[in-house]
């Protein structure tokens, strides 16, 4: 590839064609299912949602390898590779859980210089607009099983598509503070003085809950909550 790709893990497995529309499905999904409950069934018509050009497979081999840069451990991937292996032996897959330093600058500079470090990259988070800027990522429309994403985990335009959803919450002392205390409310962490006492401690990184608050919120969000965020 010559440019980065922000995946969606079920896409990169299954972004080249199948050898027939009506092969059996990897032993590795198999298990997968198993291990999740779920019923083979739901796939019944994987092989021809997954059907991609024949050149993608060619290319594909004659490449020989995809370099894959992630916040996944090594074990993580390995279960979430198995089936990609299973299906495209002839791919050499290797795999860097890579600090962000790793993943949202040095890949990004090596490119500027015209070298390319890694295929795959995710999770690169606030740096994706420093990608865009270079136009160092390539458009996912046109991999098979992206038309099944909904609106929401996918750019519109085709950059980037989500890879898992985390849900960011507070914890507290239950001996020091009672449930029904809580506040109900991001408000209430600010009008509170028991809360916030003139301050709120929060991660470094706004990208990962701002745009959150600020999609629940409106852009004219209070006064007091959009001072507190920054």
């Amino acid at each position: 590839m010559s440019k980065f790709t922000l995946w969606k893990l079920s896409c990169l497995f299954l972004a080249f064609p199948s050898v027939t529309l009506s092969a059996p499905l990897p032993k590795a999904t198999e298990e997968i299912l198993r291990k999740l409950k779920l019923d083979p069934a739901i796939l019944a018509n994987l092989e021809s949602e997954l059907h991609a050009p024949k050149e993608w497979s060619d290319r594909a081999r004659k490449e020989g390898k995809v370099r894959i840069y992630a916040t996944l451990e090594p074990t993580q991937l390995a279960t979430l590779l198995a089936p990609f292996r299973e299906r495209y032996p002839f791919i050499a897959v290797e795999t860097a859980e890579a600090t962000r330093e790793d993943r949202s600058v040095r890949t990004l500079i090596a490119y500027k210089s015209g070298r390319i470090l890694t295929d795959v990259l995710e999770a690169i988070g606030g740096t994706f607009y420093m990608f865009k800027e270079e136009n160092a990522l390539e458009d996912l429309r046109n991999i098979p099983t992206a038309k099944n994403l909904p609106d929401g985990t996918k750019d519109p335009q085709g950059l980037w598509v989500g890879t898992y959803k985390l849900y960011w919450c507070m914890s507290y002392n239950t001996k020091f503070v009672r449930k029904e205390d809580l506040p109900k409310r991001w408000e209430d962490l600010l009008a509170n003085p028991r809360w916030r006492g003139g301050n709120v401690g929060l991660v470094n990184r706004p990208n990962l809950w701002v745009l959150q608050l600020w999609k629940a919120k409106g852009e004219k969000m209070d006064a007091r909550v959009s001072r507190s965020t920054f």
